[in-house]
């Protein structure tokens, strides 16, 4: 296993895809910094790069294995499926990683008095968790590209699938914000109202009138489409931007900005679901 990882490291080490991946997440660190004190949302744009480049990294590289017909050769000496798969995602991660950081440094470079102040920590902290949701989408591509056999289609399919992530976390997103406060208020107040036995209504015991039943969505509801935006990476990235941007304007967030504590574990999980899934395809996989 030990081999294999380091096969893997020297293959990415050497790859272009890499070198130009990082050199873009650098480049767009180095914008990101520059231009975030005119526009927070304009810098967010340039915060997109890591994600692809490290994505792309992941998908090229392991698509060589597939057009050079390296896993049989790898399956030949006495490598199992297992080890061969951890071994390509655990470089793939890795790179992704590397990717990521360097997209930190050059944002760093670029706005060192934004950084480097009181709140280093947490915005290093959050920084942290927003590379390993990323990297989730990283765990995602290269399940795909053991399922695909060429780096086009991989390709394709790997940012196709970042896509409808990113086009389904905004009416989630809009789902949870225009029922939430709603929903609580309205389910605590007619929780602790008895329905009249004759009409089946609701009656104000301060002033004896009869209540209609107010349309709002159960909170349950609210908590499984909350859960559903944690577990999206889109949404990860979200949650975790709207803690750190008030860090990195100088402030402290407020309580309805902090990321849900949890979070990190679902980001975890899908990379852990990723892996289970990418290794229970390739194992099937007829490599020759």
């Amino acid at each position: 296993m030990r081999n294999l990882v380091f096969a893997c490291f020297k293959k990415y080490l050497a790859s272009a895809e890499l070198k130009i991946g990082s050199a873009i997440s650098l480049a767009a660190g180095i914008i990101c910094g520059l231009i975030f004190k005119n526009s927070a949302s304009s810098a967010a744009l340039a915060a997109v790069a890591p994600a692809a480049a490290s994505v792309a990294a992941a998908v090229m590289n392991i698509a060589k294995e597939w057009e050079f017909r390296t896993f049989a050769n790898k399956l030949i000496i006495g490598h199992t499926k297992v080890k061969i798969f951890f071994s390509e995602l655990i470089a793939a991660l890795s790179a992704g990683a590397a990717i990521y950081a360097l997209f930190g440094a050059g944002f760093a470079a670029a706005s060192p008095k934004i950084i480097f102040g009181p709140n280093l920590p947490a915005i290093l902290r959050i920084s942290a968790l927003m590379a390993i949701a990323g990297l989730s989408l990283c765990a995602i591509s290269s399940a795909i590209s053991f399922v695909c056999k060429t780096h086009n289609s991989a390709l394709v399919i790997s940012f196709a699938a970042i896509f409808i992530l990113f086009f389904l976390s905004e009416p989630i997103s809009e789902f949870v914000y225009s029922n939430e406060i709603q929903s609580q208020i309205y389910e605590s107040y007619y929780s602790g109202l008895a329905a009249d036995s004759a009409s089946g209504g609701y009656i104000d015991p301060a002033t004896g009138i009869e209540l209609a039943a107010a349309d709002y969505v159960p909170t349950r509801v609210i908590k499984l489409a909350k859960a559903a935006y944690a577990i999206n990476p889109i949404g990860a990235l979200d949650l975790y931007a709207n803690e750190l941007l008030p860090y990195l304007e100088g402030g402290l967030p407020d309580p309805w900005s902090r990321y849900p504590r949890a979070l990190p574990l679902c980001s975890f999980g899908l990379i852990s679901a990723a892996a289970g899934f990418g290794a229970a395809v390739f194992h099937k996989k007829d490599v020759k």
